[in-house]
Order: C-alpha cells, then structure tokens, then sequence
C-alpha cells in the first residue's frame, strides 16, 4: 500500500512539473483574482509583534518576459494598522503600555512587481517564483482608537492620504492556475505619518497570505 501511495505521488510530481513546463514556456500573458489575509503594525508605537489582522483581494495581470523574468501589476485592496488591547498581555504590559490602542486604515494600493522564475535562475521546483517591486496607494479610510476601561475616544485622522511601498515575496504557480503567495511589504519614505506627539515615522510593516487564480488570454 505504501509503494502505491509513493509511486502516486511520483507520477503525480511528475505531471505537475511537465504541465508547470509547458504553461510557463507558451503563456505570455495572463490575468487573475487574489484573496488572502494579512497581518501587520506600524512602527514607532512602543507595540511590537503583528497583531492587527485584515483582509486584502484583487485583480492582476501578468507578463512573461523571455522565460526567465515577468512583469506583474496589480489593483488590490488592502486593510493595514496595529492593534493592541490588554488582555493579549500580562497585565504588567498593560500598566507600561496603556490599557488599548487600534489603528485602522484601508487603503487601494497598485504594486508594480519584478518576478524571476526561481526554476529557471537556481533550478528550483517549476512555479516557484520571487518578486519584489514598490507600490503606489490611495488612503480611502482610518481610524486611530485609544481606549482607557470604559471609553472609547477616537482620535484626529491625521494618517498620509498616500503612501509609497517596497514589497517582496514568493509564489508556487500550480499548472490548475492556483497560487499560493507570501509577501512582505514595509512603507518608504514618509510611510503612514509622521506621528503628531513624536515627530517619528510610523511606517506600515504587512504580511500577507494570498490564494488566487489566473487564467491565460494571451499565447
């Protein structure tokens, strides 16, 4: 029964890889849906760890460029922020950090991604690929909280109605035109604000967990 199991997944490993082959040799151009969630903290907010959890989702489309290397651009929506309340911690941490802090911000952000086709560089499994680019993104909604017991007093909106972003990450391209993407992304220059009371930089750190599916228009 083993040796069956085994020899089964050898044949279905091998598949896999010949259609990997086949579809990233004659796709040229491809477009596809994303969901995933996301995990993420500002800096600069005496927190540390991610702890703020949101949704993101979009559309995308991409371009295979001699095999190697592809362009990829996107259109998504993204939920990013911090999130602290006591009982996450000990309650030593709640009379040195304060009793609850939330920040909420939603953002439509357009990434522009660079994507090295790992199997072809390093002769890695085919569909893994790494990508890295910036990213351009519209604020379209924030809200900061800080919550003594009892209260809930939201604060000024004083977060940047833009921001710009450096991603990076990878992917495994599945021959159904499934795919499952990690990615790292952190904001750059002015990032989410300069915070009011410090003067600091509160720059978006994310980590998004992504399902999607693509599907070629262009041979």
């Amino acid at each position: 029964m083993r040796k069956l199991i085994l020899l089964l997944l050898v044949i279905i490993t091998t598949l896999e890889v010949q259609a990997q082959r086949r579809r990233s040799q004659y796709e040229i151009l491809t477009v596809g849906l994303g969901q995933g969630v996301t995990t993420s903290q500002l800096t600069a907010d005496g927190r540390k760890g991610f702890h703020k959890y949101g949704m993101r989702g979009g559309i995308f489309l991409n371009s295979n460029v001699g095999g190697m290397m592809g362009f990829q651009v996107e259109a998504n929506y993204v939920e990013r922020g911090t999130r602290y309340w006591t009982n996450f911690y000990a309650l030593e941490d709640s009379a040195r950090l304060g009793p609850g802090y939330y920040v909420q911000l939603n953002y439509l952000e357009f990434p522009l991604l660079l994507q090295y086709k790992l199997d072809k560089l390093i002769g890695a499994p085919p569909g893994l690929i790494l990508a890295t680019g910036i990213s351009y993104a519209r604020l379209t909604n924030q809200k900061e909280v800080a919550a003594p017991p009892g209260e809930n007093n939201i604060l000024p909106r004083t977060f940047n109605k833009n921001e710009f972003s450096w991603h990076t990450g990878f992917s495994f391209v599945m021959a159904s035109g499934f795919a499952i993407t990690y990615r790292f992304s952190r904001s750059l220059f002015d990032g989410a604000r300069i915070h009011p009371d410090t003067g600091e930089k509160q720059l978006n750190v994310t980590m998004s967990l992504m399902l999607s599916y693509q599907v070629s228009i262009l041979n």
